[in-house]
């Protein structure tokens, strides 16, 4: 375990609150009361200096490159790009691996051109949430069978009372803002179900708002998993693992 960098403490701190809901504005806080210290002073911390920039291949320029590697998959096309291209010391590949995991998804898709792979490829969706990846799946299965893509999904009844519940939530509103990044990304006429998208993106958002404002539900205790968290007077808190670093 190492302590956070202040760059990442700021970007972490920076997504506190849902901009458009009821609580736009966020607190940032720490698990551990003796790390509070620390957060205090990463945030207080000037921005560095930018030494390098990120940069990704454009579609055309992608084009460009697979034209001379005609028979391998867009995954392979990705990782040999990787390896060829050059840049100076002010740049960098941005990582990518998010994009080849969900290319070699839909390597199973067949009637996707190269620029329909390289955009389902970019869309925002969790790679680590088996549910958005089967709906993204289904998406791009149904565009390349030349059908209407439809979200097939329901809405759910009410608030989260429990945390899969809202798990199940954010999954749902990633789905449906997944579509309407697709429809800006596609021919209208494929994705047509726009407006119950986003009437189903601010339910949802709704839904989600509601939850945490209710939340009463306990969340399954650690120490019942974890045994050796448990001392013989009682629960003992963790001790701070930055300060244990800095030992």
């Amino acid at each position: 375990m190492v302590p956070v960098p202040a760059s990442q403490v700021k970007q972490i701190a920076g997504r506190a609150g849902r901009r458009g809901s009821r609580y736009p504005d966020g607190l940032t806080t720490t698990l551990h009361h003796d790390d509070l210290e620390y957060l205090i002073e990463c945030l207080k911390k000037p921005f560095d200096d930018v030494k390098k920039v990120g940069l990704f291949p454009f579609f055309e320029q992608v084009e460009l490159f697979g034209a001379q590697l005609p028979n391998v998959t867009f995954s392979q096309l990705l990782m040999e790009f990787g390896e060829n291209c050059r840049l100076d010391g002010s740049f960098f590949l941005c990582q990518h691996q998010h994009v080849k995991k969900i290319a070699n998804m839909l390597e199973k898709v067949q009637g996707l051109s190269l620029e329909d792979r390289f955009n389902f490829c970019f869309a925002p969706c969790n790679i680590r949430d088996p549910k958005a990846m089967y709906h993204l799946l289904r998406f791009a299965s149904s565009y390349a069978q030349e059908l209407p893509v439809n979200i097939a999904m329901g809405m759910p009844k009410c608030s989260a009372r429990s945390d899969s519940e809202l798990l199940d939530l954010e999954t749902r509103h990633q789905v449906v803002s997944m579509y309407l990044w697709l429809s800006n990304h596609f021919e209208e006429e494929r994705f047509p179900y726009i407006k119950k998208a986003e009437t189903m993106a601010t339910d949802i958002a709704h839904l989600l708002g509601e939850s945490l404002l209710k939340a009463s539900w306990k969340p399954e205790s650690r120490n019942a998993r974890n045994p050796k968290l448990q001392q013989e007077d009682g629960y003992q808190r963790p001790r701070s693992l930055v300060k244990l670093q800095e030992k």
